[in-house]
């Protein structure tokens, strides 16, 4: 059984998977492994990050993902 409480999920998963999984939304690429890795995380730690398989559940601010910091479009990531 894994360990939820473990760093690997609760901080690399809003911090760095996020990030990762906002970039491919914002590119219109969907990732099958990683929709299932956020729903074990949202019922794990009680977390909505992923909303209708994109980004955009109400924690989405409690992570590093470009939405945010109010980047909602690629242009707007790479405009930075």
């Amino acid at each position: 059984m894994p360990d939820f409480t473990n760093r690997y999920f609760i901080d690399d998963i809003p911090e760095d998977l996020c990030m990762y999984k906002c970039i491919a939304d914002l590119a219109d690429f969907i990732h099958q492994s990683s929709i299932k890795v956020f729903l074990i995380f949202r019922d794990s730690c009680a977390k909505e990050s992923l909303k209708d398989g994109k980004l955009a559940g109400k924690d989405v601010g409690e992570t590093k993902s470009p939405q945010r910091y109010g980047k909602n479009t690629l242009e707007e990531l790479l405009a930075d």
